[in-house]
């Protein structure tokens, strides 16, 4: 399964997905459950001062949070070298948050997936 939490997002503001259950619940008509197994992370035609920031924070709680994952936003795209990754930590909940800090343009994208386990 694949779903698209931030997509063509302008990279001029700031965005913060909120937390995202990574055991999404029963698969749709089978005795199985769905649970994140990566991301992928893409940008293009950023601009200005390219020293965006994108956090990736992890939860068991929902209350509490640490973050996993920083990565800088140094270069106008990285399509050709997305972002793919897997978490490292098996938590309850997920959570990406863009800094624009200095960059004026461009277009972010993060979409996870889904893989359908036995519960």
């Amino acid at each position: 399964m694949i779903r698209k939490i931030c997509e063509n997002h302008p990279m001029d503001s700031d965005y913060d997905n909120g937390r995202i259950l990574t055991n999404q619940g029963s698969f749709p008509g089978r005795n199985k459950q769905i649970k994140l197994k990566s991301w992928e992370i893409s940008w293009d035609g950023a601009a200005g001062t390219l020293d965006g920031t994108i956090n990736i924070y992890a939860s068991n709680s929902g209350h509490s949070e640490s973050r996993i994952q920083s990565i800088n936003v140094g270069s106008a795209s990285n399509t050709d070298d997305c972002v793919l990754d897997a978490p490292i930590v098996d938590s309850e909940f997920i959570r990406f948050e863009y800094t624009a800090h200095s960059i004026t343009a461009g277009t972010l994208n993060i979409v996870l997936f889904y893989d359908s386990i036995n519960p």
